[in-house]
């Protein structure tokens, strides 16, 4: 299943024309056709898209695209450290992202360390409800979470 908040979509589009009028990518393009299309893009597009898309900060997503393009260039591999963000299975290994060696959290990532503490305690609130004792509803969670936050009717 794939979700899309079309508005967020669009928001990456206006914040980052540059890139994205070189798809002819703009607001109102179907989020499915710019996955589509990144997938079969350089690996440089794709990394930047796909950094893009999913949220990760500018300067993370430079960074990946720089030290890819710099490995494939020299063949040696750019020393990284690992930001890494919780989500409701674990602390770490399931959002996280490359930065360079050394790097101290900044605004952009002590902002989305606070929104995804905040989505977890979220989601551990809710999710109880949406349990039968064996498997738990999703479609029936997203579509209530979906109404609540007026993405949908």
């Amino acid at each position: 299943m794939r979700v899309y908040r079309r508005d967020a979509v669009n928001r990456v589009f206006d914040e980052h024309p540059e890139f994205w009028s070189t798809f002819t990518f703009a607001e109102g393009s179907h989020p499915a056709v710019v996955i589509q299309t990144m997938e079969y893009e350089s690996a440089s597009n794709r990394f930047r898209g796909y950094g893009l898309l999913y949220g990760y900060p500018a300067h993370a997503v430079d960074f990946f695209v720089e030290a890819a393009e710099s490995e494939t260039e020299t063949g040696e591999f750019v020393a990284r450290d690992f930001i890494q963000m919780p989500v409701v299975s674990g602390e770490t290994g399931r959002f996280v992202y490359a930065v360079p060696k050394g790097h101290e959290m900044n605004d952009a990532d002590k902002s989305i360390k606070q929104k995804a503490q905040e989505n977890v305690q979220s989601f551990n609130e809710r999710a109880p409800q949406f349990y039968d004792g064996e498997s738990f509803n999703s479609q029936l969670f997203l579509r209530n979470l979906f109404i609540e936050k007026g993405w949908i009717n």
